[in-house]
Formats: structure tokens, sequence, C-alpha cells
């Protein structure tokens, strides 16, 4: 059984390189989704293309959900018996971590597909909170994905490279768009055994997961109140997202990277979710409720 984990911090393209990388394959897939917050919405956004996902509980799989991490996968092999297993722990989980949990269920050759926004790498870099983090993520990779190129320049690009190339020499670097990639996944390698994984710092955010119910929103309120957390009106926000029924159809909107997107959502909305991660957050359920005309 092949293994795969995609890594990268929040909103660098995890879930598109994954629905990109689905598409045509001829195999018995699996996809563990281990979403920040208590609402899992990547899990539905890939199943909603009719992969098989499984959702992990809120928390994170490279401390508190550890057991529940090993237990599921040796439970996914054993009961479905997938060909090919890829794992998507959220933006703030270590590589190292979900590593060590694989090999504790057995499995030693993986590989870690790493996904780079690479407008937002030398923040990152440079960061006291992210620095070393993001470092355990380069480390592990045997696919470097130097994503969202079409939105930066060449000097920028180039910088990114160069220093994942210093961190990482046998990484296959490559650039795209979407998470859309042309080249093969390198088959998985053994990454020696990994133990105190935990010595790896932990970013801590405070999270805010809400039901928003099956009252169509407000469409044009929703987006300002993605464009209110992108100005830090209620705090630090890092991440926001969510799949939302509004007057004007089922969207997916999503904060990252100082910027707010939105797009049509094919699936079925069984109510509306939302979830914000960041520091210092100053947002309550009814500064969104009273925000989105939902009453």
């Amino acid at each position: 059984m092949k293994t795969t984990v995609v890594a990268g911090m929040l909103g660098a393209g995890k879930t598109s390189f994954i629905l990109n990388y689905l598409k045509n394959r001829d195999e018995r897939v699996v996809v563990l989704v281990n979403d920040f917050g208590k609402l899992g919405i990547d899990g539905d956004i890939i199943s909603q293309d009719g992969y098989e996902s499984i959702e992990l509980p809120s928390g994170c799989v490279c401390c508190t959900l550890k057991f529940d991490f090993v237990t599921t996968i040796k439970a996914v092999v054993k009961e479905q018996s997938p060909e090919h297993l890829i794992i998507e722990p959220s933006g703030v989980a270590s590589p190292s971590a979900v590593i060590e949990a694989l090999q504790l269920a057995g499995k030693r050759e993986v590989t870690v597909v790493l996904l780079v926004d690479v407008n937002e790498f030398l923040d990152v870099y440079d960061s006291d909170m992210y620095g070393r983090f993001f470092e355990d993520q380069v480390r592990y990779a045997d696919l470097v994905l130097l994503n969202k190129v079409d939105l930066s320049d060449s000097k920028r690009i180039k910088r990114c490279r160069d220093i994942i190339s210093e961190w990482n020499h046998h990484a296959v670097i490559t650039e795209s768009t979407y998470g859309k990639v042309d080249l093969e996944v390198p088959h998985g390698s053994d990454k020696g055994l990994i133990e105190n994984s935990s010595g790896i710092p932990h970013i801590d955010c405070e999270t805010i997961a809400l039901n928003m119910g099956i009252e169509p929103l407000d469409y044009n309120n929703l987006y300002s109140l993605f464009e209110d957390m992108c100005r830090s009106r209620y705090g630090r926000v890092v991440r926001a997202k969510g799949l939302f029924i509004t007057d004007r159809g089922n969207y997916r909107i999503d904060l990252s990277n100082g910027g707010v997107s939105a797009e049509r959502y094919g699936g079925e909305i069984s109510e509306s979710r939302l979830v914000v991660l960041g520091t210092g957050l100053k947002l309550t359920s009814r500064d969104i409720f009273e925000n989105t005309n939902n009453y």
C-alpha cells in the first residue's frame, strides 16, 4: 500500500492538490483528513467529487490525536484494503509527528508531498512563530510544489527554491498553480525511526467552529465578514474557511495569506459551517450571526 502525506501551511493548497491528483487515478484510494476545528470542511470538499474521505476528529495528530490516528490507519487498512492511503494533516501538524504515528501503525515507507505558497514563504521563513515548524515540513519532503506561482514573480520563486534546496537536497522541487503537477509523485522512502517528534514547536492557535443553520445567509454580508477578518478587525486571523448556504446559492469562502476568495460549491451543504483559526481572536458567535443576517 502506498502512503502519501500531503503537508503544507494553512491555505497552501493541500486539498486542491489532492483533488487534482485523484483525477484519472485507477486505484483504490482512501483520504484521511485531519482538519483544524470541530467541523470537517476539507473532507466534505473531497467527498463531493466521489472520493472516499475519512475525517479524523478535532485535534492535532501530532499530540492529542496520535492514538486515534494510529487506530484509524490500522482499521482502514484492515477493512478497506486501499491501494493508496493519502493523509492530509492540518496546516498546524508537523510531518515528523505524522510519520512517527505511521511508523507506530507499521508503515515505514512514506511519501511526503509539501505544498508551499511562494507568496508567503519568505514571511514564514523569517517568522518566530513558524520558523522551526516550517523547517520540519521541508526536511521530510520528497516532492515540493512551489504553488501559486501565477501570483508571484521570478525573483521570489528563485529565492524560495534556493532556501528549500539548502534545507533538503534530495527533494524534487517543481512549480505549480492550483496544486496541479504533471510529475508522478515519488515512491515512498524510509525516513528512519522518528521518536519524540513532540520536540518540534507546536503552533498554538485559537479556533472557532460554528454551525450556522440551514437558512440562506446574505452573501454580501458574509463576504464582508471575511474581509473584516482579513483586516484584523477581530484579532489576527491566520485562516478561515466555510461552506455556506446563501441567497445566491451554495458557496465555499476562504481566507488565507491575507486574501479572501469565494467560489460556487457544487456539492450539497446540510448546514452552513464556518471555521476560524488565529491568535487574540475577538470574534464571537454573535458577531458572526449579526454580520450575516442569520437571525
